[in-house]
């Protein structure tokens, strides 16, 4: 709770140019995203793939998320028959593990390490609290980085809700079938957290504009 006279900070997130950014009072800063901190250390590196391609999956990435968001919040009205198949993986997987979603789709600040992100789900998933991060792309090592920050972020905001360690799983969807996958090495947290202390000390010292 802020003090007497201090003003709460509010998170606001432009959607369009995937920005974050805590206003207190009439000062607006921006915030890191989870993704833009590893884009910065090349741990998300697309360098190699053309920018037209990248653009083009990338948009249909969200189309997928905002497919499977309206599918969970029982708001979906039609469908585009590229994304179906994808949707249909999605459904697949929840009749599989039937898992119970508390968050989806939440902008979440961490002030301590001057973080936002979006965890994609977080939920009870086979008895456990688990956070869930949905993708369309190919599998990369930095998969699990990033959950780890959205596994960060769940903890900071819901410290008196969660139980017990947080377990963290990508799901992969694809046309014809869904993969889940469990990050389980401990040091991943470490790892990000040492990332975001490197990226705010670049910040206040004029290194990152």
């Amino acid at each position: 709770m802020p003090k007497e006279g201090e003003k709460m900070s509010e998170l606001i997130f432009d959607e369009i140019n995937h920005q974050y950014f805590i206003k207190n009072g009439d000062d607006l800063k921006i915030v890191p995203s989870v993704t833009q901190i590893l884009d910065h250390f090349k741990m998300m590196d697309f360098s190699n793939v053309n920018e037209e391609i990248l653009k083009n999956a990338s948009d249909f990435g969200k189309q997928v998320h905002k497919a499977c968001q309206l599918d969970d919040l029982n708001d979906l009205k039609n469908v585009d028959e590229r994304i179906e198949p994808y949707l249909n993986q999605y459904r697949l997987f929840k009749e599989a593990v039937c898992p119970k979603w508390e968050i989806i789709e939440q902008n979440l600040y961490f002030k301590s390490y001057n973080i936002c992100g979006t965890p994609d789900r977080a939920g009870i998933i086979k008895n456990k609290f688990c956070v869930l991060d949905i993708k369309t792309g190919v599998k990369k090592p930095a998969d699990a980085l990033q959950l780890a920050g959205y596994k960060c972020l769940i903890e900071e905001n819901y410290k008196n809700h969660i139980k017990d360690n947080a377990q963290r799983y990508t799901l992969h969807l694809f046309p014809n079938k869904f993969e889940l996958v469990k990050h389980e090495n401990i040091s991943d947290k470490r790892i990000f957290l040492y990332l975001a202390d490197v990226y705010d000390w670049k910040v206040r010292n004029k290194l990152i504009k």
